[in-house]
């Protein structure tokens, strides 16, 4: 199963469902109809992380360390863009085509 960031952000609860089959833990008509998926997309949102005091205030690494924090960026959709350039993008975007090339995972926006 391939679950890409960008239907993730779309559908966030079709998504967690859709991950739960594909686990074989299916959510029941009651965990359904008592808003267990919509809880699970709560709880694992990226305000919800981010305010977790671990990772909010902790530190990672030997030798040197960064704040746990360096590890959320914005969540959104193309936020790449403020950090690298078009071209290495595009770079990226080829090697990562050619190491999955077979897999059924494609970089192309559909």
């Amino acid at each position: 199963m391939f679950l890409r960031y960008e239907h993730l952000k779309e559908d966030a609860v079709g998504s967690v469902k859709r991950l739960a089959d594909f686990l074989g833990c299916p959510f029941t008509a009651e965990e359904v109809a008592g808003g267990a998926p919509e809880a699970v997309v709560a709880l694992c949102s990226m305000d919800r992380m981010r305010s977790v005091e671990a990772n909010r205030d902790g530190e990672h690494g030997v030798g040197w360390t960064f704040k746990n924090s360096a590890f959320f960026r914005k969540g959104e959709v193309g936020d790449w863009k403020e950090l690298i350039t078009p071209e290495m993008g595009r770079r990226i975007d080829d090697i990562v085509e050619e190491k999955l090339r077979g897999s059924g995972l494609s970089l192309s926006r559909n």
